[in-house]
């Protein structure tokens, strides 16, 4: 589990070896998310919290994927 204080995406860094590309990584990779149209994105405002539904704060992972975030509370 990682925690990113700014955002919750990063770089991979890649590797150019005899005509293919390695992703270089020493933590497992399960996928990535590639935006066409990111013109209308914009960093989460954690004012916004009371947003979200109650039923998708603390759900359970399902599949070989973890919880990829949680939900701090300030304190």
């Amino acid at each position: 589990y990682n925690y990113w204080t700014d955002g919750y995406a990063r770089r991979v860094p890649l590797r150019f070896e005899n005509g293919l590309y390695y992703i270089d990584d020493p933590d497992k990779i399960y996928g990535w998310m590639e935006i066409q149209d990111d013109a209308q994105l914009e960093p989460f405002d954690e004012s916004n919290n009371d947003k979200i539904l109650p039923q998708y704060l603390n759900r359970q992972a399902t599949g070989i994927f973890g919880r990829l975030f949680t939900f701090k509370k300030n304190t």
